[in-house]
């Protein structure tokens, strides 16, 4: 008998929504699509009120300081929202090492259509999407719009309102300031950016606060609502009559904050030198021009301009009251604290594995010696413009390797089980092995997070480095190149050239927005060591062409940067073998190939085989897959993605991604030597659960771990020593597991005595329940499941 029941009780609701079409358990956030959030409640009380006149605090803060692990970025701040000029990769990650709410950046100014500056807006975008922003507002060139049609190619449907508004468009104007766009043209006709954004921005003037005791001598209810309605007036710039007389503004309300200019711009090179310096609403802004003065001038600007006399001249005009503010190349600063130190605490278990990233020093330039007072760049340098104009540097991070590396010798117990690990190992005192191995090949994590990137775990890439002189990108997310460049410090270039192939396993945002930023960085060494251009191949899911084509298109010549394979030629049809067999021949190996794997559409992972008998299999991302397990068959390293943790399985399914130890049954069943987790969730920034299945063979990946086929057996026992490192971390995931249990296990209960009240009034053989959360509701989510029994064959749950 099939008994179609409508369940009106809340609870018995909630229960059943937790039941999958299978009778497993379904944690909260484990559907294919949330629930959209609500609007942020910044946006909400913007809505009920209307401000007064302008900010009462606004200051202008460096996010990117220019160098070459970050672009160049600011941001401007007040009560009313934030401004964001600029948009690279990694300032995602740099808003969630300073906690800068990305919430209230619904202003985004670009200056130039070069990846450099918009590499991180897909990101940032859909970022914002998920936090619930009803809308967004994108400033810059006009191919603003084609960029943003192009990220639809990658990118789910948004909720979020993109409204661009070009340098065509009028000022924009809010109540903290008004933004005026200049556009400045290269004299070059074939510059590859023939146009640059300055940003003209002019805060608002704030009227004075009410002097109390004017008010109580002229007699003012001081004690009366009527006294508010009277002040606003007055603020508005209004006359007031009271008793008989006219009141002005300037007779009960302290003098007013002026208005105040900043100046943000970018000059790239010297074509632009000209154009910007003879710029009418530029020239206005100056010392003997008709508006008025400016506080602050932003150069986005590389040495080689800062050295034109004409360009020196120009600043000059701009007088002793401007302050000038350098943001380029030769910034000499830490952006990321918090990689830095936790590395320093990892190189204490082992020196190999995990080496000590190198001091960040600026490029051997050498800085242009201005002949009037400027500021350089660091990460958050703070200029405030009201209520008083001055530097800050209070927030400006410092590398404290020092007081890090005393923080984990601290530890209960940790110097003793370092000690043991070390002994273990045959490692000395400086962490040296007492036989060295084979340097060739190894692996280097630059990302170990999944979705988005966090403090110490950057999203997608590893590079798996073949010989001296050949190398293989494993997906190439967001900030991969500033990523190598933290690793290898100045010797990047040099490893950069030994990239001959870039290998994306499918085409979401975290595993391929740092292609076009490592591919132009490699052309630009090429170009410096005088060697000759040559196309990177990439290969990659059919999508991606139909991406790179878009952008080519419409935004920034790259196609050319890249001799493109798909992914599916690779799966050893003979048709292709010519494809494979080039790449082959610049990677020095036997055979790469190809395997579709359970994700999304198009995605592949893929084996790498080596004449001298190695087997590396990367799964990109995936739930278990039987044909990835044909493929790597008795792999000597299998690379796997463990995003969730166990007990999640079902959230996992829902995500088509692995929990740790099916991740592990993938290597057993493929018979790997060694297998290599990765892609954590970042709800497991540091070090995710360590389970019974992490056994010899078992290892997980940390962004900055270089590791050895000849150093794999070493992993496991690092175990010891990461678990008391991060012990604090550990016990949070383990009281959120055990509360999710509790919840799971509150929810079955619910479930049983549910069906056990339907049971009485019918029988069960096979139970349709017609659920829905409101009776109103146009159509019913029909569930056609066994629960009952279920419950019976688990009594424990």
């Amino acid at each position: 008998m099939v008994l179609p029941v409508r369940l009106a009780v809340s609870g018995a609701w909630s229960a059943l929504r937790a039941v999958t079409v299978r009778g497993l358990m379904l944690p909260a956030g484990a559907r294919k699509q949330r629930d959209p959030k609500g609007i942020p409640r910044h946006v909400k009380i913007r809505q009920k009120a209307t401000p007064i006149g302008g900010p009462t605090f606004v200051h202008l803060e460096v996010l990117a300081a220019g160098g070459r692990d970050a672009g160049a970025a600011v941001h401007v701040a007040s009560e009313f929202g934030r401004y964001l000029f600029n948009c690279g990769e990694g300032i995602q990650r740099l808003v969630q090492e300073f906690k800068v709410k990305a919430v209230r950046m619904e202003n985004i100014f670009i200056t130039r259509m070069d990846w450099s500056n918009i590499g991180g807006l897909p990101g940032m975008i859909l970022t914002l999407n998920d936090t619930g922003l009803p809308s967004c507002r994108l400033f810059g060139p006009p191919e603003l719009n084609s960029f943003l049609d192009g990220m639809k190619t990658f990118s789910s449907p948004l909720t979020i309102k993109i409204d661009v508004q070009s340098y065509k468009e009028p000022m924009y104007v809010d109540s903290t300031m008004s933004v005026q766009q200049i556009p400045i043209f290269s004299e070059k006709a074939d510059s590859e950016n023939p146009t640059v954004v300055s940003y003209l921005c002019k805060v608002r003037e704030k009227p004075g606060g009410f002097l109390r005791e004017k008010g109580a001598a002229l007699g003012l209810p001081m004690n009366s609502p009527e006294l508010g309605t009277m002040v606003r007036q007055w603020k508005e710039g209004k006359a007031v009559h009271f008793d008989g007389r006219e009141i002005q503004p300037e007779e009960v309300l302290m003098p007013p904050h002026p208005s105040l200019c900043m100046l943000i711009l970018e000059c790239p090179d010297d074509s632009f030198v000209e154009p910007l310096c003879s710029n009418e609403d530029v020239c206005r802004c100056q010392t003997d021009g008709k508006e008025i003065p400016v506080a602050l001038v932003v150069h986005m600007t590389p040495e080689t301009v800062l050295a034109n006399p004409t360009y020196q001249d120009w600043m000059r005009r701009f007088g002793e009251g401007t302050e000038h503010l350098i943001v380029n190349e030769q910034a000499n600063c830490v952006h990321f604290p918090t990689q830095f130190e936790v590395q320093a605490q990892l190189n204490l278990i082992h020196p190999g594995i995990f080496p000590q990233l190198p001091a960040h020093t600026p490029l051997p330039v050498g800085n242009v010696d201005l002949p009037f007072p400027h500021t350089r760049a660091e990460c958050m340098l703070k200029y405030e413009l009201r209520p008083q104009r001055q530097w800050h540097r209070d927030s400006v991070p410092e590398e404290d390797k020092e007081r890090a590396i005393q923080e984990a010798w601290d530890l209960p117990d940790f110097a003793d089980c370092v000690k043991e690990c070390h002994e273990a190992l045959s490692l000395d005192v400086n962490g040296k092995a007492d036989t060295s191995s084979a340097m060739y090949p190894h692996t280097v994590f630059l990302g170990t997070g999944s979705a988005l990137p966090c403090k110490s775990r950057n999203v997608s890439a590893i590079l798996f480095r073949i010989s001296e002189d050949r190398s293989v990108l494993l997906d190439c997310g967001e900030g991969t190149t500033t990523q190598l460049w933290r690793h290898y410090g100045h010797a990047t270039d040099d490893v950069l050239l030994t990239i001959k192939a870039i290998f994306i396993s499918h085409m979401h945002a975290d595993h391929h927005l740092g292609l076009f930023q490592i591919s132009s960085t490699i052309q630009k060494a090429m170009k410096a060591k005088g060697m000759p251009f040559t196309p990177l191949t990439l290969v990659a899911p059919q999508l991606m062409l139909k991406w790179l084509t878009h952008y080519d298109t419409h935004c920034h010549k790259i196609l050319h940067h890249f001799h493109c394979i798909p992914n599916w030629k690779l799966q050893g049809h003979i048709e292709h073998q010519h494809a494979s067999q080039l790449l082959l021949e610049s990677l020095g190996l036997s055979k790469f190939m190809t395997c579709t794997v359970y994700h999304c559409k198009q995605a592949y992972g893929c084996v790498l085989e080596h004449a001298s008998g190695w087997k590396v299999v990367y799964s990109g991302d995936t739930m278990p897959c039987d044909r990835l397990v044909k493929c790597g068959e008795n792999a000597t390293l299998l690379i796997h993605e463990a995003t969730f943790e166990d007990g999640l399985e079902d959230e996992a399914r829902a995500r088509l991604h692995s929990t740790t130890t099916q991740a592990v049954a993938v290597g057993r069943n493929m018979a790997a030597g060694f297998t290599l987790l990765t892609h954590f969730s970042q709800r497991y920034a540091r070090v995710p659960l360590f389970g019974p299945e992490f056994g010899k063979n078992i290892g997980i990946a940390f962004d900055h771990m270089h590791v050895g086929l000849n150093d794999l057996p070493a992993l496991p026992r690092l175990i010891p020593p990461l678990k008391i490192l991060f012990a604090e971390h550990l016990v949070h995931l383990e009281e959120r597991r055990d509360k999710r249990e509790m919840q799971q296990h509150q929810q079955m209960r619910a479930l049983r005595m549910t069906l056990e009240d339907v049971e009485s009034r019918t029988t069960h053989s096979n139970l349709r329940i017609l659920t829905t959360s409101d009776d109103k509701a146009p159509e019913e989510e029909i569930l056609h499941i066994n629960v009952y029994e279920w419950c019976l064959r688990n009594p424990k749950n």
